[in-house]
């Protein structure tokens, strides 16, 4: 599901249902060794142990692996509420320095002036959609902070799938209302100075809707840059001055788009 580039001769890969994170060789292919995750299954409280783990996404941040879990019950899912966890590995002797329990399915974690964002997902019976963040100071879950899920005027919600943190700080979240809903993507101005409780800075008009699904989002010269497969496939960049939204469409690609890739550093 992720993989992780720690150097030009070691990488990572989150082996979802292997209960393992595999260790390799990205110039040779050649399998350097895995990281057990099986103590970190979920045991219920009667004592039943869960069968997988489910390592989802991966970060490396100051030589530190950081890696979200599922802890799945079967494999097609069938998450444990409540029970996520985030754990912190150590690269140079990749071994596991700290477990945090967070809100499960988590999702898309990024760091932001010594602080790891992620996105609690949920399951598809109960969205969470909430964006939440950990100190990385502490790796303490800061209780202050939250990006709910948006009520619309019409009493509806729109339920958070992912989201980016600019250079600048503005937060650009990805939502919607459910499956087979369109996708609306929201924006917040500055996550320093971001209130959930009044909602200060969220621009809660949509700066970009799409008939269908945004599978992937990220950032790239200045542009917030979506993968969008609705009724009019494209590749589409939002920029984060003044400007008109660009689009390549599928014809332009060839194939709807999926997922994006870059190797600019800001």
């Amino acid at each position: 599901h992720s993989v992780a580039f720690a150097n030009i001769n070691k990488a990572y890969i989150a082996t979802y249902f292997d209960n393992s994170i595999l260790i390799f060789n990205p110039l040779t292919g050649e399998e350097l060794g895995t990281i057990d995750l099986t103590p970190y299954l979920y045991v219920s409280d009667n004592g039943t142990t869960n069968k997988y783990v489910g390592a989802e996404h991966m970060l490396i941040y100051k030589n530190k692996l950081f890696v979200t879990l599922d802890r799945a019950r079967t494999y097609y899912g069938d998450l444990q509420p409540d029970k996520g966890m985030l754990l912190v590995i150590n690269m140079e002797n990749d071994t596991v320095e700290k477990s945090i329990e967070i809100d499960f399915a988590s999702r898309a974690p990024q760091i932001y002036k010594n602080y790891l964002y992620f996105l609690a997902m949920g399951n598809y019976s109960a969205p969470i959609g909430k964006i939440y963040r950990i100190d990385l100071s502490s790796y303490g879950l800061d209780k202050d902070f939250t990006v709910s899920s948006l009520t619309k005027e019409d009493n509806s919600t729109d339920y958070i799938k992912n989201f980016i943190i600019t250079p600048e700080g503005a937060l650009v979240f990805v939502a919607n209302a459910g499956w087979g809903k369109p996708y609306n993507v929201y924006g917040i101005t500055n996550v320093e100075l971001y209130d959930d409780d009044d909602k200060s800075g969220l621009i809660s008009q949509p700066i970009y809707s799409s008939t269908g699904y945004i599978s992937d989002m990220d950032f790239y010269c200045g542009n917030i840059v979506l993968t969008d497969r609705g009724s009019s496939p494209g590749l589409v960049f939002i920029p984060m001055g003044e400007g008109d939204t660009f689009k390549i469409s599928d014809t332009d690609l060839g194939y709807p788009p999926y997922k994006i890739g870059s190797d600019y550093n800001y």
